[in-house]
């Protein structure tokens, strides 16, 4: 295989040897303001002044190797991905959505966010991974933009410790630890209320983290990274952000985590590391104090998730706020392929908060789920979504999503 590279970068080389000439006598502008017509190449390839006899001999096969390396040549490319551990994944999910209020219906198809992930392992103890999501965007002139949401790099320093370096989802919860933004694996269509109310989504910083410690195969991780206030370039002020958690998996598809996250948020301003921007005009700085509590089951039959959040915020103006959010999920496979679920989203915020976003309704409803393969399922949500404030509609949605990743 190194014999045949060698020949053909040597032919490539000889072909541009050969042409370059070809290359430089009245190459044409086609960004020319003038706009002189084009000359003839045909003409000029006829010509023995440009091509020689001794320079059609040597550009006919060198050609053909050509040939054979573009028909060979992404099976050797692909060969050499493998070897190296290389791994290019894509998500994606199409929804149609039906919403009845009590005056108007409103019906619709989505394109939903396509996910780009890449894998790769550098060395033995180094891999990286990057996530890159096409989603969504109002102000976008297409309807969508790119965004990274995970570019990291892990060191396994000793056995299953390790560090990680980068932009990462923040281990606040089971499900922002567990699941990102390719829908397939969500249990529901959607991600729950606190994602876009409370939850610090990702962290751009640094990672302690373990995991399958012992029988109990606990894992652990200790975050210190830009928080709410920053951006992928930077972060407003001199505070980091903290996070501590914890989880356990005592039996076979059960796991148990409990989590701290501490943020000064400068100025109440609020970068791209949350899903919410805040709900006032108040700037100045707020303290925030979040602890959340995961339970997960996922059983051959049973499903079960709860998601529980509780805030507590300071500022000058109101003094302390606490708000909270529980998300219940549960599941029952019927078959491999055929799961029936329901779902209940509570989410309270004070009165007294001026850091989360106000006016996210509660919600529970009622869904199936049908998994054609590991790599295609559609599901489908009757859900009624009851806004905090009482002067608001109730309203009633059909949902449907098809999810798919290869």
């Amino acid at each position: 295989m190194y014999l045949l590279l060698r020949a053909i970068l040597g032919s490539r080389l000889r072909i541009m040897r050969h042409l370059l000439p070809i290359s430089r006598v009245n190459t044409p502008a086609p960004f020319s303001k003038t706009r002189k017509p084009r000359p003839s190449y045909l003409t000029r390839a006829n010509s023995q002044s440009v091509l020689s006899e001794r320079t059609l001999s040597y550009t006919l096969p060198t050609h053909l190797v050509v040939l054979v390396f573009l028909l060979f040549g992404p099976l050797y490319l692909e060969a050499q991905i493998d070897e190296g551990h290389l791994q290019f994944l894509y998500f994606g999910h199409l929804e149609y959505r039906f919403e009845n209020e009590a005056e108007t219906n409103h019906s619709s198809f989505s394109l939903g966010e396509q996910d780009v992930f890449i894998l790769a392992e550098m060395a033995p103890r180094l891999s990286f991974l990057g996530e890159t999501v096409i989603k969504p965007v109002g102000h976008s002139a297409t309807g969508f933009a790119p965004s990274i949401e995970r570019a990291q790099i892990k060191y396994d320093y000793i056995d299953n410790h390790s560090i990680i370096v980068g932009k990462f989802h923040t281990p606040v919860n089971y499900w922002n630890d567990v699941y990102h933004h390719g829908r397939l694996f969500f249990p529901t269509i959607g991600r729950p209320l606190g994602f876009s109310s409370m939850l610090p989504i990702h962290t751009l910083g640094l990672n302690f983290h373990g995991q399958n410690l012992g029988s109990l195969r606990i894992g652990y991780d200790l975050v210190i990274g830009n928080g709410i206030s920053s951006s992928d370039m930077g972060k407003k002020g001199i505070s980091m952000s903290l996070l501590t958690s914890a989880h356990f998996n005592p039996i076979e598809g059960l796991r148990l985590q409990v989590s701290y996250y501490r943020d000064h948020i400068a100025n109440n301003e609020h970068g791209k590391h949350v899903g919410h921007t805040s709900s006032s005009m108040y700037r100045k700085d707020i303290d925030l104090h979040l602890f959340n509590s995961s339970l997960a089951y996922f059983g051959n039959r049973l499903e079960f998730l709860n998601e529980a959040a509780y805030q507590r915020t300071h500022s000058d103006s109101t003094g302390l706020a606490q708000s909270f959010t529980n998300f219940v999920y549960i599941g029952y496979r019927h078959t491999e392929i055929a799961t029936f679920y329901a779902l209940l989203d509570v989410l309270e915020i004070s009165e007294k908060d001026l850091e989360a976003k106000r006016g996210v309704p509660n919600k529970f409803g009622i869904g199936y789920r049908h998994e054609f393969s590991p790599y295609a399922n559609i599901k489908g949500q009757l859900v009624q979504i009851s806004p905090i404030e009482a002067e608001q509609e109730k309203k009633r949605t059909i949902e449907i999503q098809l999810s798919y990743g290869f």
